[in-house]
Parts: C-alpha cells; sequence; structure tokens
C-alpha cells in the first residue's frame, strides 16, 4: 500500500482525554510539536462519552481550566474550552480518526503510527506516541505489561438525564442543569454483567444490556457510552518504547527525551505478537482527494487480527443501516452491523432531525411509527418523535433480530477480489482488525464501501461546486427536532468534518452539547446499473425490479444544476417515484448493495428518494436482499427479483401491482419537457417545427440545452436587449422554485450552444456585476465564459475580486473557525460570498489558464477546510486547463 504521509511532529497523541489535552498543551509549551487524533468528534471523551462529570473530575477540571470556574461544567463548555486550548496553541487535531497501528524506520525504532479514517489510511510520523485512548489499544501493541483481563461480572455504569426526578429510581448524582425552565437531574445506573471476553462483540452486547436495563420514556438525554471498569490497565511502561500513557509520564521530561532524539522516516508498520487468528489482508482504500500534496510511504501487507466473521456486514447503523440491520437478521442472515457515531437510527437520532418531510409512511416505517408512539417516544405518531425513544426502538429490535451492533466503530479498508468484497477491515475503542463476510450493504449514506473496492461514485456536479447544504445540531435535553442549514460538508473528508464540529460548537456554544452527526442531505454517490434522473419522476417511469417507492418533493436545499429545472423551477408538490433495485447495485461489484443517500441518481433527483421515511424501507428492502443473497448463495444480480418483491409485498413496502411492473413510461405525452430530456432525438423535430412558427424563448432555450443551435438567433435577441432582472442568492433551508432567472437561464443556455451566442451583450451584462449583485447572475456569467474563453473579461472580473469583500472567503486554519461569531442556524452570508469569489476564480482559470488572480484564490480553497471548495479546486489544479462546463442533461 502507498501510504500518505500526513504530518511529521514530535509526538504524536491518540485519543482526546482531559489527560492527554493537558499533556499536549504542556508539550507544545516547552517546545515539542504536537499532532492529536480522536475517534470522536469532540475532545473530554473521557469524562463527555460518560457523562463522568462527578465533583472530584469538575474540581480538577477547573484546577487546571480556569475558564470553567464559573457554572456547572456542561459537555459544550468542556468541549469547547478543550478544543479552543489547543487551536490557540496551534496543535493540529483530526476529529473521526483511529490509530491502528504503530510504525518503525529503518533502523527498528518506532517512528511514528499508521491513521485510518473513512478517507482510507495515512501515516503520520512522530519520535514519540502518547496513547490517551480508553484502552489503550496503541500502548498494548507495544508488548507493554497489562494486568490480564480476567472473565466475570464486571461493574458497568450508565449516565443519563431526566426531567422528573421522582420518575427514574437510580443514584442520583449532584450534576443538574436548567434547561428552557425545566430541571435537568443525571442518574447513574450501576449493574453487574459478566463479560467473557474484551473482543468488540462483548462490548457491544454489555452496552445494548445496560441500555436495554436502564430504558424509561423520562429518560431526555444520555451519555454516548457506559462505563467500564474491568480492572485490566497498565501495569508498568517501557521507557525505551516512547510509547506511555497520559497519565503516567512525567512530559516535561519526556519532553527534553524527545527534542534530543533524532527519529528516521517512517518505513514499516511495527509488528504485534499475540495477535489471535491473525490475517494477513491485501487491503482496498479509498483516498482522499487531498493525499495528492502528500509524499507517499509504500508498506507491505500488515497482519491484522481476526475480530469476527458473518453472512451479513452492514456497514452504517443510520436512518437505512438500522433498518437494514433488522430485515436482513429477520430473515435468517447472522447479521453485524457497524456504526460509527453512539446511537443508531442517523438523521433522526443522533442529527436530532426527528420529524418526516415527506415520504411513503407504509411498511417497515409503519411499523417503526407505531412502536416509537408506544415507548412514549411519538409527539404526534408518524409525524414527530422523541430522539431517545426512536434511539431505543432500534436497539432493541436489532436485538430482537439477533443482529449485532457495534458503536463508535468506521471501516477503513476492504479486501476484495475481482467482483466481490470478501472482508471489511474495521476500527474501533475496542479492536482494530478484519471481520469476513458473505454479503455488504453499504448503507453509510456516502458509498464509503463501494469506493474503497474501486467501483466509479460520482459526487456533487464535475464542472460546478453544487452541494444541498446542512448543519451539525446541538444537543438540547428535552427537544428532539432541530434542523439546520448553515454550511457545507463534505462527508468523506475527515478535516471538513472536523471544521464542521469546531463550527457547530461556536454556533451553539449556549447550548448543553454539541451533536455528533453532520445532517448532510448529497453525499458521494455510486453509479449503478441504472441511473434515476429527474425526467424520470414526471413521467412516472416504472421498472420491473422495483424495490422502494419513495414520496416527496424536490426539497433541494441549494440550487439545481441539471438544465430541466432552468426550464421549469421544481415546486412544492410532491411526487410518487419508485426506485428500482438496478439503481442500488454498484457497477464492478457483485456481493454489495447500496442504500440511503449513496443510490445512483442525479444529484437534483436525490431530494424526492431521501427522505427518512423511504429511506428506512429502503434500508430494510436492501437487508431482506442481502438475507437472500446468503441463503440462495447467489449475487444480487442473480437473485429472483420477484421473490424479493413478494417479500415486501408482505411487508407493506410494496404494493401488489409491483409483481407485474415493466420497465417504460406509459405516457410520454405526461411531462413534453421531461420527454424531451428523456428522448432529444424524437422532441427535436418538433422543436424546430414549432421554431418556424412562433420562435418562443422557452423552445429556443430547450433545443439549446439539447445540444441543438437551432434557436440561437431568439436566445440573442432576447439577451441582446436584455437588463438585468431579479436574481437569486444561494438559499439553503426552505428553498423551493427557481434559482436562477430567466436572463440567467437564457445565458446559460447559450454557453450550451457551440456558437456562445450573445458573447457581446452577456460581457455587457458581465461588467455591471457588483459585489451586492444576486449570485445567479454571478453563476451564469461565469460558467458561460467557462465554455467560452475571452481575454477581454477577465479585467472585468479581476476589477470586481478587488472590491471589499469578494475576496478571502477561503477558511485554511482552525483559528479562522474562532473568530467566527454568526449564531444563524440557517446562515447564507458565508455562502455566498464563497460562491461568488469561486465561480469568478474558476472563470478567470479558463479564460487565461496563468491568470494569477484565478489560480491564487483557487490555491488558497484547495488548501482549506470546506472539503467542497477544496475537492474542485485540487481537481481544477490538477487539470492545470478548466474543464468545460456544459449544461448537459
Amino acid at each position: 500500500m502507498n501510504i500518505p504521509l500526513l504530518s511529521s511532529t514530535d509526538i504524536l497523541i491518540s485519543g482526546g482525554s482531559v489527560a492527554a489535552i493537558k499533556r499536549a498543551l504542556e508539550a507544545k509549551k516547552a517546545g515539542a510539536g504536537v499532532f492529536i487524533v480522536s475517534s470522536y468528534n469532540y475532545f473530554g471523551e473521557d469524562v463527555c462519552a460518560s457523562m463522568d462529570f462527578n465533583q472530584e473530575k469538575c474540581n480538577e477540571l477547573r484546577d487546571f481550566f480556569p475558564e470553567l470556574e464559573n457554572g456547572p461544567i456542561s459537555p459544550m463548555r468542556l468541549k469547547r474550552c478543550l478544543e479552543h486550548k489547543l487551536i490557540r496553541a496551534d496543535i493540529p487535531f483530526l476529529f473521526d480518526s483511529y490509530l491502528l497501528r504503530l510504525v518503525r524506520d529503518d533502523s527498528g525504532l518506532y517512528a511514528g503510527a499508521l491513521i485510518g479514517n473513512r478517507g482510507g489510511f495515512y501515516i503520520i510520523g512522530a519520535k514519540m506516541i502518547i496513547d490517551g485512548s480508553e484502552r489503550a489499544l496503541a500502548a498494548r501493541q507495544t508488548g507493554m505489561p497489562f494486568q490480564p483481563f480476567i472473565p466475570g461480572l464486571k461493574k458497568i455504569e450508565r449516565t443519563v438525564l431526566v426531567e422528573d426526578d421522582a420518575a427514574y429510581d437510580a443514584e442520583t448524582l449532584p450534576w443538574n442543569f436548567t434547561v428552557d425552565g425545566k430541571k435537568i437531574v443525571a442518574k447513574k445506573i450501576t449493574a453487574e454483567l459478566r463479560m467473557n471476553g474484551i473482543t468488540p462483540n462483548d462490548f457491544a452486547k454489555a452496552e445494548l444490556e445496560m441500555r436495554h436495563r436502564s430504558w424509561s420514556p423520562s429518560i431526555v438525554a444520555s451519555a454516548d457510552k457506559c462505563r467500564f471498569i474491568l480492572e485490566d490497565s497498565s501495569c508498568g511502561l517501557d521507557p525505551e518504547s516512547f510509547v506511555f500513557l497520559p497519565q503516567q509520564i512525567d512530559c516535561e521530561t519526556a519532553v527534553e527525551k524527545v527534542l534530543a532524539a533524532k527519529c528516521g522516516k517512517p518505513a514499516h508498520i511495527a509488528t504485534v505478537s499475540g495477535i489471535n487468528t491473525p490475517v494477513k489482508a491485501k487491503l482496498d482504500f479509498s483516498e482522499s482527494f487531498r493525499c495528492c500534496k502528500y509524499e507517499k510511504i509504500r508498506i507491505d501487507d500488515v497482519e491484522w487480527p481476526s475480530l469476527d466473521a458473518c453472512d451479513v456486514v452492514v456497514a452504517g447503523g443510520g436512518t437505512a443501516g438500522a433498518a437494514a440491520g433488522i430485515g436482513a437478521g429477520r430473515y435468517g442472515a447472522d447479521t453485524l452491523v457497524i456504526e460509527s457515531k453512539s446511537h443508531p437510527g442517523g438523521i433522526g437520532t443522533e442529527g436530532r432531525i426527528a420529524a418526516y418531510w415527506y415520504g411513503n409512511r407504509g411498511g417497515f416505517t409503519a411499523e417503526v411509527d407505531k412502536n416509537v408512539a408506544e415507548l412514549n417516544g411519538s409527539i404526534n405518531e408518524g409525524q414527530k418523535w422523541r430522539v431517545e425513544s426512536k434511539q431505543y426502538f432500534w436497539e432493541r429490535t436489532l436485538r430482537s433480530a439477533n443482529s449485532r451492533i457495534w458503536f463508535d466503530s468506521t471501516i477503513i479498508a476492504v479486501e476484495k477480489d475481482a467482483v466481490n468484497v470478501n472482508a471489511i477491515l474495521c476500527a474501533g475503542p475496542y479492536g482494530v482488525g478484519i471481520v469476513r463476510t458473505k454479503v455488504v450493504v453499504d448503507a453509510t449514506g456516502n458509498s464509503d464501501i463501494a469506493a474503497a473496492a474501486g467501483a466509479e461514485t460520482v459526487f456533487s456536479d464535475p464542472d460546478e461546486p453544487a452541494l444541498q447544504g446542512t448543519g451539525m445540531p446541538p444537543s438540547i435535553p428535552g427537544v428532539s427536532l432541530y434542523n439546520s442549514d448553515y454550511t457545507f460538508s463534505l462527508d468523506s473528508d475527515v478535516e471538513d468534518t472536523t471544521r464542521t464540529s469546531i463550527t457547530s460548537r461556536n454556533l451553539f456554544a449556549d447550548e448543553f452539547d454539541s451533536g455528533r452527526l453532520v445532517d448532510t442531505r448529497e453525499r458521494r454517490r455510486i453509479v449503478g446499473d441504472l441511473t434515476l434522473q429527474p425526467m424520470d419522476f414526471y413521467l412516472k417511469r416504472s421498472y420491473h425490479d422495483t424495490v422502494n417507492i419513495a414520496y416527496s418533493n424536490f426539497d433541494t436545499h441549494g440550487f439545481t444544476v441539471h438544465p430541466i429545472f432552468m426550464l421549469r423551477p421544481p415546486d412544492k408538490k410532491p411526487l410518487s417515484v419508485k426506485v428500482p433495485l438496478r439503481a442500488m447495485l454498484p457497477r464492478g461489484l457483485e456481493n454489495v448493495i447500496v442504500t440511503g443517500l449513496s443510490l445512483s441518481a442525479h444529484r437534483d433527483a436525490m431530494p424526492v428518494i431521501r427522505m427518512q421515511a423511504d429511506v428506512q424501507n429502503q434500508g430494510y428492502a436492501a437487508g431482506v436482499a442481502a438475507a437472500m443473497a446468503v441463503e440462495f448463495k447467489q449475487s444480487f444480480r442473480k437473485l429472483d427479483v420477484h421473490t424479493l418483491q413478494r417479500k415486501l409485498v408482505e411487508e407493506g413496502i410494496l404494493p401488489e401491482d409491483a409483481l407485474t411492473s415493466y420497465d417504460g413510461i406509459a405516457d410520454m405525452s405526461l411531462d413534453t419537457i421531461a420527454a424531451a430530456f428523456t428522448d432529444p432525438a424524437s422532441a427535436i423535430p418538433g422543436l424546430h417545427k414549432k421554431l418556424k412558427e412562433e420562435t418562443p424563448l422557452q423552445d429556443a432555450m430547450l433545443l439549446a440545452f439539447l445540444g441543438d443551435n437551432s434557436g440561437s438567433r431568439k436566445i440573442t435577441e432576447y439577451i441582446e436587449f436584455a437588463t438585468w432582472d431579479q436574481g437569486w442568492n444561494y438559499t439553503g433551508m426552505h428553498q423551493f422554485g427557481a434559482c436562477c432567472s430567466r436572463l440567467d437561464t437564457a445565458i446559460m443556455a447559450s454557453a450550451n450552444t457551440s456558437l456562445g451566442c450573445g458573447k457581446t451583450a452577456i460581457f455587457r451584462l458581465a461588467s455591471e456585476l457588483k459585489p451586492e449583485t444576486e449570485f445567479s447572475h454571478y453563476r451564469s456569467c461565469a460558467l458561460f465564459f467557462m465554455r467560452h474563453p475571452s481575454m477581454e473579461v477577465v479585467p472585468v472580473f479581476e476589477k470586481l475580486l478587488e472590491q471589499p469583500g469578494m475576496k478571502g472567503w477561503a477558511v485554511t486554519g482552525q483559528t479562522q473557525l474562532l473568530e467566527q461569531v454568526n449564531r444563524n442556524h440557517i446562515d447564507t452570508v458565508e455562502r455566498n460570498h464563497q460562491l461568488k469569489e469561486f465561480y469568478l476564480a474558476m472563470a478567470l482559470t479558463k479564460c487565461d489558464k496563468n491568470n494569477q488572480t484565478g489560480l491564487s484564490i483557487l490555491k488558497e480553497y484547495a488548501s482549506g477546510l470546506h472539503g467542497l471548495f477544496a475537492l474542485h479546486a485540487t481537481k481544477l489544479l490538477q487539470a492545470k486547463t478548466l474543464p468545460s462546463a456544459e449544461i448537459q442533461p
């Protein structure tokens, strides 16, 4: 494997415990370079994850961090305090990342570590590693002596928060809050459970048992995880290993040694003795686009522990994944769900969007709603719910289906043959290793498994940084619904999700706690056997292999790029659409099925099929299909689709007539514009005839978007006599209807002609742009000159960028995040500025590939923390010349 060298430093710290952060700050003050990786998206995990805010702990925190002296220490206060301390001390860090293995140099000395996250592998070079993780997994790799684990009854604690003190019989902790006028009381539940081992399965089983025992409808919040007292900690230290536990090291002495020491270049993965059933796997992984700027280190295949083997791995336990785990388990498959957060349910639980928008609420979703309501979780059955109730429903139902679930765990890589994924490499708080599987349900919502296995994927639009808006919500006890849209975030980029976490805690600084899930509405998607298009929905296309029927409108949360929506903007009218099995099957892979936001669909089609109610039904269908693939030992493409459909009809997910569905469109006259984009060859002759008779602008633009120049004269006439009309500024939340004006549409239609009609008039319009002009006008002009470059427009765009407030919107460091004080949870100001600057930079560099203004802007965004802009800027800089911005169906 060729692994990027992400950084080289003096001290690498694994884990974000309070003690580890103290050591990091002390080491930095003493002159050492420090880098921290944490598997959580916050620091203080030893206190916050288990809500272990006892009086002694709080006093210790106040002694070291005077910022926490006044008032109760909430999780949000502690997380922000630690985070801000590190940023101001210029200590770099990454969230959602795991230390997998230690690395040695050619002389055999420790020289850093292999790091993993959903973006693949990285190496961080270091002279010393401090292990601040809960289970000291890095320290255990060194052969350092630990107390042996002795099977038997073990003390386990769980902390929950309740509103009604008398309604919950458990130890009351001296740690309480008032939220919205209500007193919130902390309760600790203690039990002794038998643990036979310390594998991920052992911890997961005990965690779910504690959650089951402590469940009550009076709970308004709960700790991310239980606290395990296992008495198998370290017995001592090997001073030559340079691997230390933070609570056992004199940091000042260590720093002196580190600064004086020499460290070779990372070269080999350190061997680990005592691995049970070692597996030497040839792994494939999805490399981050950012890795192009790093040196690569060649690492041989590594031996990993064998963690488990099962019939079905469900990657992701969110809205689709939890449902898939239940479906596969109920139909007899030995199923393991691997979830990166601390609770199942995804957007509707960890994401705090505890309400449906639209969606088909029959089938499995009807079962979900009924049971959640019975748990006293529904405010309005079938519409809203309480987060804690739905979390418990998923946990209870997965258990009853005999499906296991590992929390706080991420799949880093896969092992595959030509067409099958045979194993995955999983990292979590209780171990790193290989899980063998027969079938994979990719419910990551980001095509993580498909991408790691080399399947073709797409993200955003290749020529435009178009992405639905999102946010990361706060966590407020007793408040289940908090929808937000204040940023763009790229799920597969940990630098961006780290930025989003920091931004969220600044935005919601006064709340009790921060969330852990970015509520992204658009992510990386597979290229499947069939790709859904917006036209399919308007024309009510049917399929012989329909497995789900979705129901929603085009809730776009941003701007659309498909030309159909430039001619007929999406409205609020909901549509009932069919989702075929073929859209869930990534090309080139046989035993992987994809569900959720990663379906094979045009990005502008996704809003209609991504509603929670529909994704629950879809995920369940994927789980049933996975169980069938195991039972009949067949690939998904060879399954008897009618047998699958009959099962889904029995579950109420499909109607009876799905069994007689066919491929095709019954009536192309349902929507003439959609029909034209579906079958241009049939539509163009009729449009030619109409032009001769009436010459309507709408038809002229439609021809242009279909790649026909026949309407150029009409488009030119319109643009030549036009002045700027009412444009559109970027809007995320509540965005319906047009995202460009009539004139914008005409300019973009002109851009799609080979003639570039109306170029002189468009230059005039571009010259009239001002800083306050709406974004859609910037977009249309930029796209035109990207398609039809002109040196004449270069000084116009350069002069515009010199205006106050037009440049410098790339966020290139975490310190900038602390300066942002905007508290608007649906803010669009920053995004409008960024989009204007970025589009002008793209146009400048297309018109003049050596333009320094455009190149410098793209370079800033390429190194910036916003993954969306960094991805596009990196690709543009790599290509040296910009791609054309043709607006094609």
